[in-house]
């Protein structure tokens, strides 16, 4: 991050910046439980959110989606499965895409924002 964006950086009440920042804070942010997204982006109201704690939580059988992976879980001790966490992001047309993966223009860009968890506009109806 450039020392004029360093300098342009407001605080929030909570101690996090409002942004634009760069993808190393986006990290941090992800992994306090913050949203965040691009300014850059050109989907409406898309985000991105980590999935769970760091650690992983485990899950039963009966919860998985998959079948190959309640086997799985039904097959370890006390039927379930440690499931690890992952980067979401809420997707344009409102659906939540597992396993998020950066581009390298989404790791070299400074235009990374918080998003506020009151902004309804960021959770538009699906129409499906």
């Amino acid at each position: 991050m450039t020392e004029q964006m360093q300098t342009q950086i407001p605080e929030e009440p909570a101690g996090w910046p409002a942004g634009p920042f760069d993808f190393g804070i986006a990290l941090r942010c992800l992994k306090g439980g913050i949203r965040v997204a691009r300014v850059g982006w050109n989907g409406k109201g898309m985000w991105l959110s980590l999935s769970g704690p760091l650690e992983g939580r485990k899950i039963e059988a009966d919860k998985f989606w998959s079948l190959n992976n309640a086997a799985y879980a039904e097959c370890q001790p006390g039927g379930a499965a440690n499931v690890l966490p992952c980067i979401t992001m809420k997707t344009a047309d409102g659906s939540i895409l597992m396993g998020w993966l950066a581009s390298q223009t989404d790791m070299l860009s400074e235009d990374w924002v918080i998003v506020p968890d009151q902004d309804v506009s960021l959770h538009p109806p699906r129409t499906d």
